[in-house]
């Protein structure tokens, strides 16, 4: 830590300035005073000056993931003449609050300030300075911003400006060379954009009142977050065409393609659209805020450059000289453009590409962009409802196709689970700023924000509610995929996934199969809620990993209309030994599923076909399993089997389905106990007798009887292979 850095920030001071303006110094600690202890010579600083505001900005080396022990570590740091902790400032928390220090420092003559850094995980001591604005006098302040704009859209504000530099031009960059041209702006000189807010204009005094909604970096104009690992499988497969000896080379996984691949970085970054499909003009940076209320608002940019902001020319082109119009909501996404990705299921329709901007509720800070596809097939007239699939992917970058085949009238959707791998729920408010973990708790982040996604899906295209689906890919996606769609049963009909796990608190760190020791995701799961022996809590108060326990919920809710589940597991699986509890717990509970196990675990194609959220469905506990005696199923071992299935021949025919409140029918191959599930009209009281047939076109075989509700209201049909099976209420006649 050495050299003595000092950046001015200027602008008067509302009414109180007669003499001098508003300055920003930004000072780096003196050189020698310890490791833990950070002074500042604050030569300049005016005995008695008017301190308006003190942050003291701690850089760290990376961030403090949940599976640290650092990550419970408060940060700390005091004034050495003693007090309180300074305290974190909002809402980025990336800066201490050091006004009250300061103010005390500039009472003697020659102002120093002087702190001690008790803790603070990850610190770099080289990057820290403090930053003071006070009533003074500034000096060589960089050029004013130009060309602000700002437009407002259904609960989002979206503010442009001219940048200082525009290192591209025209041209579109690569991601290599858009890491490249940030990294040598900052190595040149420190270029940021200061975002104001205030309920009056904004100008050289009033700025004095103006809240400082965020410092922004250059080249805020370009969606980095929307390069996706599918462009690079998509220019593979297109390579791959013309030449042998390089499809050859790839043949092996073509499709395993990891966000950090050197492919990644020869890709295109694109400009944000902020209106449907008019990608920002070069030069332009980019802020969106969300505001907590309804209202109106003026905003203004200033420029800083190495701690030199420009306030004092805050005229038309930096300040906005009439307010914005402000709604309060989550905002709607943003057509970017339509992507031409001939690969995997590629059925006859357009692949659009979409943004959605969130803050707090759907993130733990502001100004989060996340990329989204919407396939919008051919099929799509508008006259007929279409089912909706909502796909949830394994890998950062990779949310553009889905790999499976689908069904012809369906809108897909998929987004990446970004920032942080959230396994589709969310993750701490901690991560990625300077907090604890001990100081808050789990946020449902990202199911939230895929809830204002859905519902605006819902609202933009004619969707039939009866057929929302969820797909996952990979144990993230897989996960993400089953738990949200158990969570959301009322509105998903059916979800389909290979791996997943149903119960992250039993998930151990590895797993043995065989001679071989498995890792599993467990630390990517304490990475975003913390170590399990933490317990962290949600924002309801229940422990996250108890919250997450699926195979526990589903033996607490066994009168829960749960969607009909596709399982593919794989015996070699190191989620295997969660997903036989929970199995075994759908069995036991009586809800539909069907499971294929091999040593893949590829995800059965089923459930469009025959599943509605507005008809009933069987749920089928098996006459015969014959590998309910092997280890791998008594014992949830993991290793390789010659694998099973449960109710894989199930079927039944939706068109066939009569759903009355005094009798139902539904048609189909069984092969077991029956209990009827989602019934709409035929609903039983519990005790209340039901009449049945089994109708087999054969007399001979046609079957008759009695069966009374169980205390849920649900009644079990015991020994059903195919035919009619038609419910009556037990004092009605039977057909």
């Amino acid at each position: 830590m050495n050299g003595h850095r000092i950046g001015v920030v200027a602008l008067l001071a509302a009414g109180s300035l007669a003499s001098g303006e508003m300055v920003t110094r930004r000072w780096t600690p003196l050189a020698g005073e310890g490791e833990r202890t950070l002074r500042f010579d604050l030569a300049g600083l005016p005995s008695g000056a008017r301190v308006y505001r003190a942050d003291l900005v701690l850089a760290r080396s990376g961030p403090v993931l949940g599976n640290e022990d650092d990550a419970m570590v408060k940060v700390e740091v005091c004034p050495a003449s003693g007090g309180k902790p300074l305290a974190l400032r909002g809402p980025w928390f990336d800066r201490l609050d050091a006004s009250e220090a300061i103010r005390a420092a500039c009472r003697v003559p020659r102002a120093q300030a002087q702190f001690v850094v008790k803790s603070c995980p990850k610190w770099a001591a080289e990057s820290t300075y403090l930053d003071v604005a006070y009533e003074g006098q500034a000096e060589k302040p960089p050029p004013a911003a130009k060309g602000l704009k700002a437009l407002h859209r259904s609960g989002l504000t979206f503010i442009t400006w001219q940048e200082l530099e525009d290192p591209f031009g025209a041209k579109t960059p690569t991601l290599d060379e858009l890491r490249a041209a940030l990294k040598q702006l900052d190595a040149t000189k420190q270029v940021r954009c200061r975002i104001y807010r205030h309920t009056e204009r904004i100008d050289a005094k009033s700025i004095a009142q103006a809240e400082l909604l965020a410092e922004v970096a250059p080249l805020s104009g370009y969606n980095a977050r929307g390069v996706s690992t599918d462009h690079v499988i998509h220019q593979r497969q297109l390579r791959a065409i013309d030449d042998g000896l390089y499809a050859r080379s790839i043949a092996a996984d073509p499709f395993k393609v990891s966000p950090d691949a050197p492919e990644m970085g020869a890709l295109p970054v694109r400009r944000l659209a902020i209106e449907d499909g008019k990608p920002l003009p070069p030069g332009l940076g980019l802020y969106v805020h969300q505001p907590g209320k309804a209202g109106r608002a003026f905003y203004a940019v200033a420029t800083c450059v190495d701690g030199v902001t420009n306030l004092r020319d805050l005229a038309t082109g930096s300040s906005l000289a009439e307010p914005v119009a402000e709604e309060a909501g989550p905002g709607e996404p943003v057509f970017q453009n339509v992507e031409d990705l001939k690969v995997f299921y590629d059925y006859p329709g357009q692949r659009m590409h979409y943004v959605q901007w969130c803050a707090p509720p759907l993130a733990n800070l502001p100004n989060q962009h996340h990329n989204w596809s919407v396939f919008v097939p051919t099929a799509a007239t508008g006259k007929e409802p279409l089912a909706l699939g909502i796909y949830f992917q394994d890998w950062r970058g990779f949310y553009l196709r889905p790999r499976w085949p689908h069904k012809r009238d369906q809108i897909l959707i998929a987004t990446d689970d970004s920032p942080w791998p959230s396994f589709g729920y969310g993750y701490h408010e901690a991560l990625g700023t300077p907090r604890s973990f001990a100081e808050g708790v789990v946020h449902d982040y990202t199911a939230a924000r895929i809830d204002a996604f859905v519902a605006w899906v819902r609202k933009k295209f004619a969707i039939d509610p009866a057929r929302i689906s969820c797909h996952g890919m990979g144990t993230l996606g897989g996960t993400a995929a089953v738990h949200y769609a158990f969570r959301h049963g009322g509105s998903v009909a059916w979800v389909v996934a290979g791996y997943f796990d149903p119960s992250p608190g039993t998930c151990p760190a590895t797993i043995k199969s065989g001679e071989r020791e498995l890792k599993t995701h467990l630390p990517q799961m304490e990475a975003v809620w913390g170590k399990r022996e933490w317990d962290i809590k949600t924002a309801a108060g229940a422990s996250i990993w108890k919250d997450r326990d699926l195979t526990a919920w589903v033996r607490a809710n066994p009168k829960a209309a749960l969607p009909f589940f596709s399982i593919g597991a794989g015996t070699l699986s190191p989620v295997w030994a969660q997903q036989v509890p929970f199995m075994k717990a759908l069995l036991e509970t009586r809800q539909p599923f069907i499971a294929e196990f091999d040593w893949g675990g590829s995800p059965p194609r089923y459930g469009p076909e025959y599943v509605r959220l507005d008809k009933p469905m069987p749920a089928v506990n098996p006459d015969r399993m014959e590998f309910a005696s092997r280890d791998y199923w008594a014992e949830a071992k993991v290793h390789y089997s010659s694998g099973g299935s449960i109710n894989s021949g199930l079927s039944w025919d939706p068109q066939a389905i009569a759903d009355a409140p005094d009798r139902l029918e539904i048609e189909g191959r069984f092969g077991g106990a029956v209990t009827l599930r989602n019934a709409q009209h035929f609903r039983l009281k519990p005790g209340e007798r039901a009449a049945w047939v089994l109708d087999t076109g054969r007399r001979e075989t046609r079957r008759a009887g009695e069966a009374t509700a169980d205390e849920h209201g649900l009644v079990t049909i015991p020994g059903l292979a195919h035919g009619k099976l038609i419910l009556t209420r037990a004092d009605a006649r039977n057909p």
